[in-house]
């Protein structure tokens, strides 16, 4: 009220602007009571009054007190004869500074009302506990030109409360249940409990009859369950009672007489009183009759408040109560929020992400959505950047780049507010992910790129290449890399005709200036780091045989007992011949036996397979001669001719000579490629 009646008379001091005004005296409002003690539950008054008449367009007075100390009672309080104007309001908690107060207050900000000096409201409180409390006042008065005039005087009084001494009641004592809220439309239990009796040595109840009113206007009668099964409930709605009465098995103090069920069907304060009570144990019922129960709180009020229905995250209580301000908090100020009270559209008072509702008098929903931004991709940017043109406060904003083409990659991602100032961003499977709290305004997303050139690996399985067989440099640097060797074998690494050798630590390390803007291509030789050796029929003389041996170790120099052994390109292996009339296998165990690497240093002579079998440097048809004597079994050792003769003869990599051998001679003369010659 204190809010609204400040905007209205701001607003009427903007309607009549055109109006001369003139400074009026300061008006004299004080305070005072006539007996500042008392006792707890006395009641206590204090009189707000002035010392003059005036013509005014509203007036605010605000008495503050400790509610842990006094409950004001509306009841008693009084308007001055003179002043029937003023209303008194409801109690309510200052939200900035914690103060408990009441306020009566008029307002007319069309024309102006008289005001007589004298008795303004008499404010009538309870005392509630010992000890000095003190009651203060402040006001607001503006006369008929809308000038405020107030002076406040003697704005204080203090109260002596003592405490009464207590008398034992005799007998039962009896006690409605503490005060509760509850909302329209929802439930309210309250107990009627017998809490004592005099006589410390009854610690139990066994019959009752009990009868409580309570406010049907505000309320509506459910159920109740008594402390035995057997009692009898019989609710009067029209008269807004109900009595039980029971008896039965002993009940200890700790059960309820009852447990009475409501549900709330208008706001405000719904009182529930224990009217008369009778509470006895088996032992008196012989020969008396049931004596009525001391009341020690015959009382519950259960205030029926007004829903609230808050958005998500948002924070406040679910309930207030009729005639107060309710305050609730957004998670920022960033949100579109909508208010609506019994059903009507209000505005609220905000303050930053605070929010204000004044004299709540109807339910409350509460919606909101986050404010929504444009979002800009940098004109600049050659990557392409995938996401929405507008973003939502609290609602997190994915987007996502690629590179504009093969070789390039994004060198960074920069996202900025319109100050410049940069918006964090986490990246998960891909995407960039903005958290929808940090969106407060229009952003631009800021990509930039680096060329990328791919190294491409070869002769070897990707997971034998930390990283996969594709992976990315950066042109101008050094590009290094490891391989996943497998045991037993051994590798070698070439970029061109550069061997790459790892480091110490297993890293190999490209060049940059082998690093083109195409990309490069690392080769991978993978050969066996052990001897293997294959043997076959290369001849089949008239009581041996010619055997071909073919051995490799790792690409090694190999010889054959003292002798070097040849290479051979077709067959990707050293090879040797050897005439014996011995099995394959037992030729084989012999030379695992004969061969060995030789060397560091040593050459071995290459097979040409260039068709000049006979080694004249021409070829002729003396070279198929030649073969064909071979492989009929015309020389039977390499006396006559060597053993680089005999392993030219395979001219069709069968890894034996034959007449296909021979025939390729001819076809090399006349010009005619065989499709099994290892020149094809």
């Amino acid at each position: 009220m204190k809010k609204m009646l400040s905007m209205l008379l701001a607003l009427a001091l903007i309607f009549n602007m055109g109006i001369t005004t003139f400074a009026a005296e300061a008006h004299t409002i004080n305070m005072s009571s006539e007996k500042t003690e008392a006792s707890v539950g006395d009641t206590v008054y204090v009189t707000v009054s002035s010392d003059a008449a005036i013509e005014s367009t509203g007036v605010q007075v605000f008495v503050y007190y400790d509610e842990s100390a006094l409950e004001l009672d509306k009841d008693k309080s009084a308007v001055g004869e003179a002043n029937t104007i003023f209303e008194l309001g409801n109690p309510q908690t200052n939200n900035k500074t914690g103060k408990h107060y009441v306020e009566f207050s008029f307002v007319n900000f069309m024309k102006a009302e008289s005001v007589e000096a004298g008795n303004y409201y008499t404010v009538a409180f309870k005392a509630l506990k010992e000890g000095a409390t003190t009651v203060t006042i402040g006001a607001e008065v503006f006369d008929a030109d809308y000038n405020q005039v107030t002076s406040v005087t003697e704005d204080t009084v203090t109260f002596n409360i003592t405490e009464v001494p207590a008398t034992e009641a005799e007998g039962y004592s009896i006690s409605a249940s503490a005060d509760q809220t509850t909302t329209v439309n929802n439930t309210a239990a309250v107990s009627v409990n017998v809490i004592g009796h005099s006589d410390s040595s009854i610690i139990g109840y066994n019959d009752y009859d009990v009868t409580v009113s309570y406010d049907k206007d505000k309320l509506t009668y459910e159920s109740a369950a008594a402390a035995h099964d057997s009692a009898v409930i019989t609710p009067d709605e029209e008269t807004g009672t109900i009595r039980i009465t029971g008896h039965g098995e002993a009940k200890t103090f700790e059960d309820a007489v009852a447990t009475l069920n409501f549900t709330a069907k208008a706001s405000g304060n719904a009182d529930v009183t224990i009217i008369s009570a009778k509470v006895d144990n088996k032992n008196s019922a012989i020969s008396n009759n049931a004596p009525d129960a001391s009341v020690s709180d015959d009382v519950t009020v259960v205030k029926v408040a007004y829903a609230v229905e808050l958005p998500e995250n948002f924070d406040g209580e679910d309930y207030v109560l009729p005639g107060e301000d309710y305050t609730f908090t957004a998670p920022s100020e960033y949100y579109d929020v909508t208010v609506t009270v019994g059903g009507k559209e209000v505005l609220p008072i905000k303050d930053g992400a605070e929010y204000e509702i004044l004299d709540v008098d109807g339910n409350i929903v509460i919606t909101a959505k986050g404010m929504t931004f444009e979002v800009t991709f940098d004109e600049n940017n050659t990557a392409s950047v995938t996401g929405a043109d507008t973003a939502t406060h609290g609602t997190d904003y994915r987007f996502t780049v690629e590179a504009s083409k093969e070789g390039s990659k994004v060198a960074s991602v920069v996202v900025t507010k319109e100050d410049g100032e940069e918006i964090s961003y986490q990246i998960s499977n891909g995407q960039y992910i903005i958290g929808g709290m940090d969106i407060t305004g229009d952003f631009t997303i800021t990509v930039t790129e680096t060329n990328s050139p791919v190294v491409t690996f070869e002769g070897v399985e990707s997971d034998e290449v930390a990283g996969g067989l594709k992976q990315e440099a950066t042109e101008g640097e050094d590009f290094t890399f490891e391989l996943n060797e497998e045991d037993g074998y051994l590798y070698t690494v070439m970029v061109g005709e550069t061997e790459l050798i790892a480091d110490e630590n297993g890293v190999y390390t490209i060049p940059a200036n082998l690093i083109t803007e195409d990309g490069v291509t690392v080769i991978i030789t993978k050969l066996a780091d052990e001897l293997l050796v294959e043997v076959s029929e290369y001849i089949t003389l008239d009581e041996q045989k010619m055997y071909l041996i073919t051995a490799n170790n790792a690409n090694k120099v190999l010889t054959y007992g003292e002798s070097t052994m040849y290479w051979s390109e077709q067959y990707e292996a050293y090879c040797w011949l050897v005439v014996d009339n011995d099995t394959v296998d037992n030729v084989k165990a012999e030379a695992l036996e004969m061969i060995n690497v030789a060397e560091e240093g040593t050459v071995a002579a290459q097979i040409a397979y260039d068709f000049d079998v006979n080694q004249t440097t021409q070829v002729d048809i003396n070279d198929a001669q030649l073969t064909y004597d071979m492989y009929t079994g015309s020389y039977n050792d390499f006396t006559t001719v060597t053993m680089d003769k005999f392993l030219e003869a395979d001219l069709n990599n069968s890894k034996s000579v034959n007449v296909e051998d021979a025939t390729a001679v001819v076809n090399n003369i006349l010009g005619i490629v065989s499709e099994n010659s290892s020149q094809n």
